[in-house]
């Protein structure tokens, strides 16, 4: 008897505690690591996993589109930058090294300066979401099981009731 009361206890704190998802947020070099369960998910899999959440869902949509658009400035200003500098590296008529056009470079230098804070702000949004995922996700998942243990007694017997 004792044994089957503990089992359906812990089965029922068991049950809280399982229900648990969290995303973990881990930072590495380039940004952020985002984990759930172990499984590295991805802007487009966090994005899905939020879309229950309607104010996460919103500040991981921001972040997604602040960080592709950050990565297409920055491949941008790469290929600018890359094309400026060798342009004014290599010698098609043979008469030496031309000067670099510094209208380029400063392009591509502007559309770096532009890339890097739309990325870091895209980070911290979806920092943001994980963080009221997370916060969601931790006061749901445990409820207090609404369970009373009653024990009772009569002339030949005592008896231990539990109710949900």
């Amino acid at each position: 008897m004792f044994k089957s009361i503990l089992t359906v206890t812990l089965i029922i704190l068991a049950m809280g505690y399982c229900n648990a998802q969290e995303i973990k947020v881990e930072k590495v070099f380039s940004g952020y690591k985002y984990t759930l369960n172990g499984a590295p998910m991805n802007m487009g899999k966090l994005l899905q996993k939020l879309e229950p959440n309607s104010k996460a869902y919103g500040f991981m949509r921001k972040a997604k589109s602040n960080k592709n658009f950050s990565y297409l400035l920055a491949a941008t200003s790469g290929f600018i930058l890359g094309w400026a500098i060798s342009d004014g590296i290599t010698d098609n008529d043979g008469s030496g090294l031309k000067d670099v056009n510094w209208g380029w470079v400063s392009a591509g230098v502007g559309f770096a300066a532009i890339a890097f804070p739309l990325y870091s702000n895209a980070n911290k949004k979806a920092l943001e979401a994980v963080r009221l995922y997370n916060l969601k996700v931790k006061y749901s998942s445990y409820t207090k099981p609404k369970a009373e243990l009653k024990i009772s007694a009569s002339a030949n017997r005592v008896g231990l009731s539990i109710k949900f």
